[in-house]
């Protein structure tokens, strides 16, 4: 049974010492040396109402420079609802929404499973439905430049409200 053991602990020691180099030699560089100058940016986005902030809950990116591209993948806006608290509101509360760097935004509401109707924009602002119920919005950023590396960019963010 000993050698059994010093067996399994030699191939365990390959295993890990082989996974430790396949991971270290799949490092960029340009992207190792990215990551810790803050790219991709991570901004924040917030929604108003009635003068108090709520943060949005980010979901899937893409950032573009010239030198590189950056692309994650999220769960859904209705994956992404089920852990959000939703914000309690009443019918035909005014919502704005705040995210550094003035993107162009679109905003849907999401109805079972997938992306609904664009929600109609004013000043990057709109009205809540009158009709009580459980909304699911996914804001839609897009920036055309952003910070120093003029990056070009797209971030999904959640939120919901509770209308009652």
């Amino acid at each position: 049974m000993t050698i059994r053991m010093i067996v399994l602990a030699i191939l365990a020691s390959f295993l890990l010492v082989g996974c430790g180099k396949i991971e270290g030699n799949n490092i960029d560089l340009k992207t190792e040396r990215s990551m810790n100058e803050g790219f991709p940016p991570t901004i924040t986005g917030f929604v108003e109402a009635n003068g108090t902030q709520y943060e949005m809950e980010q979901g899937g990116f893409k950032w573009e420079t010239k030198e590189q591209t950056v692309m994650t993948d999220a769960a859904s806006p209705n994956q992404i609802a089920e852990r959000y608290e939703a914000i309690l509101l009443a019918p035909k509360t005014e919502l704005t929404f705040q995210i550094d760097g003035e993107p162009y935004v679109l905003v849907y509401l999401w109805e079972s499973d997938e992306r609904g109707k664009e929600v109609a924009l004013s000043n990057n602002q709109f009205i809540l439905p009158e009709k009580k119920g459980r909304y699911v919005y996914e804001l839609v950023a897009n920036w055309s430049s952003y910070g120093s590396e003029k990056a070009r960019g797209e971030v999904s963010y959640t939120f919901v409200v509770e209308v009652e």
